[in-house]
């Protein structure tokens, strides 16, 4: 991959990120009350109106986002490489699925913080930290240490792993 790709990448992240958010802020909102407890979607909608489910975590799920897509894209030919000196289109299926399986680390590392934040602004029912990513970030990390940037790193990890490794194994054959 070369590095000119990086911008339409990023561009039709941003988008995607942007025109899912609402079903994302319900997706948060039913997760958190599995429990029983939690905040509803009434709940949000009465803290944050309509405009809430356009905005209330925006900033880092769209940055979040962005920097998983562009670094799933960026780090799986790097990954190729590193392992077996070839490009993608080189390398066999099961060569692919794990390439794309260990790319994510890096991304995962990076998204993390960002995924943390966006759960904690969509449950603040309290308005606490205003909308406020970096406030949240800070609020996690003097509470929990560099832990608390990263509640639910393994699910992450798994989940990412899995996708992006199936997906860069197939997605040539669905391609032909």
């Amino acid at each position: 991959m070369s590095f000119d790709s990086l911008f339409p990448l990023a561009a039709s992240s941003l988008t995607v990120a942007v025109v899912c958010y609402p079903v994302d802020v319900l997706r948060a909102l039913k997760m958190s009350s599995a429990g029983g407890s939690g905040v509803t979607p009434g709940q949000f909608y009465a803290k944050y109106g309509i405009r809430g489910f356009f905005g209330q975590g925006m900033a880092p799920e769209v940055t979040r986002a962005t920097v998983m897509r562009v670094s799933k894209f960026f780090f799986n030919p790097v990954m190729t490489n590193l392992l077996y000196g070839k490009k993608p289109s080189e390398c066999t299926i099961p060569q692919k699925i794990l390439c794309g399986g260990l790319a994510t680390f890096p991304e995962i590392l990076a998204i993390s913080p960002f995924e943390v934040a966006k759960l904690g602004l969509q449950t603040d029912t309290t308005n606490a930290f205003k909308n406020d990513m970096f406030a949240f970030m800070r609020h996690q990390y003097a509470a929990k240490g560099i832990s608390g940037l990263y509640v639910g790193w393994f699910g992450m990890q798994a989940r990412q792993s899995i996708f992006t490794g199936v997906f860069f194994g197939t997605v040539g054959t669905y391609r032909n």
